[in-house]
């Protein structure tokens, strides 16, 4: 852990109920993992009253006690999307300059599907719709990919490390899930593909899932277990270390490196050109950031706010995962808050001026 940089992402997330990761994607370590709300577990030392216990308990404290960087999962809407085109170029049922026609709305399954922009994105081609974010095109691949293989795109994620525990040592894990057939239901239709697409459905993932899946895309393709203990020592052995922690590699992106390439640049493109969903929230920062909006629907409810992004674009330092809970749209809240976490990284001041 960043002292500063844990001390930063705190007061940047503070207010909101979610949780910001951030990750070194050359070696898998964990630079700052927030939750909030949280709590003082030095008061379950020096004593706490029965009201203060019931408060944390209670509905509208939210609860304090789930870490929700890692043990807790949520759909991850469009941050997902750069696993589904992989995975559409890996199966070959796809290139990157395959061009679709997006009028802003799908039918090709019978119900209607709307575009997040219900103007649609007319022509465009793979690349540009990763940037875009075009609902429309991914749900084409999510049916050509059914098509293909019904659970190729299910099987494809869980070799990102979704659907599977981090197993990170010093906190409570959950491995989230990735459906498919046979999970969570034996059945498995081509509606369900086409939501998976989209990171919609049942798909669960934790806020260090989501990190590690770029923090892989920003290193080339290595698959990190993120390490949040360096060594652990024995006071009553003079500090003698017990044990030492070292990076540990626990696999590869199962795509090839000329399309990770295409992936990442497009995830530039995202902050960097007009079209992109983030551009705008990066407008001015001097230091080239990549990354992926997301906002995961639900029912009744605001969505759940995703950006998961890395700096520098080229030359990757940081990964930072921002994600916040029933609050909207990822590039209106999450962006700015990973914008932030990455200003104090680079000792940026807000206006973009170092």
């Amino acid at each position: 852990i960043d002292l500063n940089l844990q001390r930063a992402a705190e007061s940047v997330l503070s207010g909101r109920v979610g949780a910001i990761v951030a990750l070194d994607p050359n070696n898998g370590q964990i630079l700052a993992l927030v939750s909030h709300p949280t709590y003082d577990p030095n008061d379950f030392v020096l004593g706490m009253s029965q009201e203060e216990y019931q408060r944390l308990l209670s509905p509208g404290a939210h609860e304090p006690f789930v870490n929700r960087a890692t043990a807790a999962a949520y759909p991850l809407g469009s941050t997902f999307k750069p696993i589904t085109m992989a995975a559409a170029l890996t199966a070959g049922v796809y290139k990157p300059t395959s061009r679709f026609y997006d009028p802003g709305y799908w039918k090709e399954l019978g119900q209607v599907r709307h575009e997040w922009d219900p103007k649609g994105f007319g022509w465009l081609d793979l690349n540009e719709a990763l940037t875009r974010s075009a609902d429309v095109v991914f749900y084409s691949l999510g049916l050509r990919l059914y098509q293909y293989d019904p659970g190729y795109l299910s099987q494809y994620a869980r070799k990102w490390g979704l659907g599977t525990s981090p197993d990170i040592d010093g906190v409570v894990n959950v491995a989230g899930q990735v459906p498919g057939p046979g999970v969570p239901i034996p059945a498995w239709y081509p509606g369900d593909d086409v939501n998976l697409a989209i990171g919609q459905g049942a798909l669960q993932a934790s806020p260090i899932q989501d990190a590690n899946v770029y923090a892989t895309i920003a290193n080339g393709g290595t698959i990190y277990r993120p390490e949040l203990i360096n060594r652990i020592v024995s006071l009553a052995q003079g500090g003698k270390i017990v044990r030492q922690y070292e990076p540990e590699v626990i696999g590869h992106a199962p795509v090839s490196r000329q399309y990770l390439d295409d992936i990442r640049q497009d995830l530039t493109n995202v902050t960097q050109k007009p079209y992109g969903t983030g551009y705008y929230r990066f407008l001015g920062f001097p230091i080239v950031v990549a990354g992926k909006t997301g906002t995961g629907q639900q029912e009744g409810q605001l969505p759940y706010a995703w950006f998961s992004g890395y700096a520098p674009a080229g030359s990757p330092r940081i990964e930072v995962t921002a994600f916040a809970e029933n609050a909207g749209e990822g590039a209106d809240v999450s962006a700015p808050m990973v914008r932030e976490v990455l200003g104090a990284y680079f000792h940026v001041r807000p206006s973009g001026h170092s």
